[in-house]
């Protein structure tokens, strides 16, 4: 059972792989909003979901005890918010895959009806 009302907004793809999302902590004695944090997903680099809490320059200018229940569901909305947005990405790759071979079918067809025409 979660003890705070969290959710993840992703706000774009870093150059690096990583996405920034803003954490929004909805409850009302907290209701807060966590911009800059950096998730990255697994990869060679990071075997192991990687969330880290902004920062200004070299300082992290907000830090949670990793045992902090509130830190533990910023984590898990952060690291939804970035699978429901690479799922989109996903899709759009699939989308944009199908549209290229509709473009392809349309050149088979044209191929065809130069070497047979009625």
């Amino acid at each position: 059972m979660k003890m705070y009302y969290v959710e993840g907004e992703v706000h774009k793809l870093l150059p690096n792989g990583a996405y920034r999302v803003k954490a929004k902590v909805l409850d009302a004695p907290l209701a807060m909003y966590i911009n800059g944090i950096v998730v990255f997903p697994p990869s060679g680099k990071h075997p192991d979901w990687t969330i880290y809490t902004p920062k200004a320059g070299n300082a992290r200018i907000i830090e949670f005890a990793k045992s902090s229940t509130l830190w533990q569901e910023i984590q898990e909305a952060c690291i939804n918010a970035v699978k429901l947005e690479m799922s989109y990405e996903q899709a759009n790759e699939i989308v944009d895959l199908d549209q290229s071979g509709d473009k392809t079918d349309e050149q088979l067809k044209n191929d065809l009806n130069n070497l047979f025409p009625d």
